[in-house]
């Protein structure tokens, strides 16, 4: 198994809808190497079976499924201006 650090990481899943294609998926890692503007493939897999992905956080003592990350079990906060109902409670309106 190859480990490489990189600047940029891409996963492509490519559906092949052709009626002759030898398999229905292919998926491609690429990357792009901190020192060089290239793109490299590092692995190809073919497969008939639909991919699955998953997203992982790693917190230090535990690796959660990223979808389960924040689990909130109390309703939001209330909206009481409009300022925060359309997100600019924060937003610096004065030009540097």
């Amino acid at each position: 198994m190859a480990i490489v650090k990189a600047k940029k990481v891409e996963v492509e899943i490519q559906e092949q809808l052709f009626p002759d294609a030898d398999v229905k998926y292919v998926v491609t890692l690429k990357y792009e190497p901190k020192d060089k503007i290239s793109t490299e493939i590092l692995n190809i897999c073919l497969t008939n079976e639909k991919p699955f992905v998953r997203q992982t956080v790693d917190m230090g003592d535990k690796v959660l499924e990223r979808d389960r990350v924040y689990p909130s079990t109390s309703p939001p906060r209330r909206k009481t201006t409009p300022e925060e109902l359309f997100g600019l409670k924060d937003k610096n309106w004065i030009d540097d």
